[in-house]
């Protein structure tokens, strides 16, 4: 049965095939075994170029083929090491990444500081649980007390601390939690909140803004989506939109340019009205 680890990057991740690393010692310690191992193969590799190939195999009748087999198997353990011991040092190189804090173009925390040296901090970067103090044990308890501070200490490394959720903000679409594609769900701002939600949304609107559409569809563009506009003078100007819009002989763009600004907002606004925004 196959097995392995798979450590998370701040930019990525990589997968070592057949390999336990339970800490920044294990990695550089399987680095050194990996350029051991490499010196060792190129050590066989000399002997078999500078000795006649007779003497290495006496007793064989085809001493090419015995040749062209050892050193084929040499050259498949040498590139099978080279391969481990740079996919080894490329995460030994960018894991200690993980100590700074990482953002997004609008500013929130998409990846939390971690220590790498830290056992705690590794287990999330790996995934694994190899802290003895929280590793998987049976169950010996002998009151309740006892038996709630074993739960404790197996729960503790999936909950969030207090400090980290306090003054946060989740958003609610229609009740139910919103969260980005890379898992973000804590917010520092409603700002945030809502710039993320409508990104993530990235609802494309520019044909509700050309001519061909605004005919087909004016009932729906005055009538209902018109409601959502903040004020009389803002859905007067886009009823004057979308009566030049529908006589323009050519396509203008400035003019569709501002018919699809105000079209965004009344959208914006109708979505925004299923929307809850908390702060913890």
């Amino acid at each position: 049965m196959s097995y392995g680890i798979s450590i998370r990057l701040p930019y990525g991740s990589i997968y070592l095939n057949k390999m336990s690393i339970k800490g920044l010692y294990d990695l550089e310690s399987e680095i050194d075994d990996a350029s051991d191992s490499i010196q060792h193969v190129k050590e066989k590799l000399k002997m078999l170029a500078s000795a006649t190939p007779k003497d290495l195999y006496p007793n064989e009748e085809d001493v090419l083929f015995s040749l062209n087999r050892d050193f084929d198997d040499l050259w498949e353990l040498l590139e099978e090491d080279f391969q481990k011991k740079h996919r080894l040092q490329l995460v030994l190189d960018e894991i200690d990444l993980w100590k700074g804090e990482h953002k997004d173009d609008l500013g929130e925390i998409v990846e939390e500081s971690l220590d790498p040296d830290k056992s705690e901090d590794w287990a999330k970067i790996t995934g694994e649980r190899y802290n003895t103090l929280i590793m998987s044990s049976t169950c010996k308890a002998f009151s309740l007390d006892n038996l709630d501070s074993q739960i404790g200490n197996q729960i503790t490394p999936y909950l969030f601390e207090k400090e980290r959720l306090k003054g946060k903000y989740v958003l609610y679409y229609k009740d139910k939690l919103y969260h980005t594609i890379n898992n973000l769900f804590l917010f520092s701002t409603e700002e945030s909140a809502l710039n993320h939600f409508f990104r993530g949304l990235d609802l494309n609107l520019s044909s509700l803004a050309e001519r061909k559409y605004m005919v087909e569809n004016r009932q729906f563009l005055s009538e209902e989506l018109a409601k959502f506009l903040d004020d009389d003078e803002k859905r007067k100007e886009y009823e004057e939109l979308l009566d030049e819009v529908s006589k323009q002989d050519e396509k203008n763009y400035a003019t569709e340019c501002q018919l699809y600004d105000y079209i965004k907002m009344a959208v914006d606004n109708y979505i925004k009205q299923f929307i809850r925004i908390i702060q913890l």
